[in-house]
């Protein structure tokens, strides 16, 4: 490996350390996917998003696209919860949506990160 390479790896992944990365995935990558039941139903948990910071003590999350009807975010915690059926055939509700939701963090004046959320039956 040629050294100029190892020494910018080395500041990338102490660049992150200081608390920027508290809206990072826990898993890795840059994007969530659900797969859930027809029948599940409504204000039942869709999942939790597993992010690295702690909902309340450093980060918020809201639902960036405020149109989606489907979905919110669980007050005060990652859980992701159904307020409007869903329907495979997409006659009484959609059959996939996609959204994003906001992570900010609370004391840092950095921007915050969307997070591509995507649901299907």
């Amino acid at each position: 490996m040629d050294i100029r390479l190892y020494t910018a790896l080395v500041v990338v992944w102490f660049g992150l350390s200081s608390g920027q990365d508290l809206c990072f995935l826990q898993e890795g990558g840059s994007t969530i996917s659900f797969f859930v039941k027809e029948d599940l139903a409504v204000n039942s948990t869709v999942g939790e998003l597993k992010i690295k910071g702690t909902m309340y003590e450093d980060i918020e999350l809201t639902l960036y696209d405020q149109d989606v009807v489907e979905l919110q975010v669980k007050n005060g915690t990652a859980y992701l919860v159904l307020v409007s059926p869903l329907d495979k055939e997409g006659i009484l509700g959609p059959d996939q949506f996609t959204t994003s939701v906001l992570c900010e963090g609370l004391n840092s004046s950095d921007p915050g990160i969307s997070i591509p959320i995507n649901i299907r039956v």
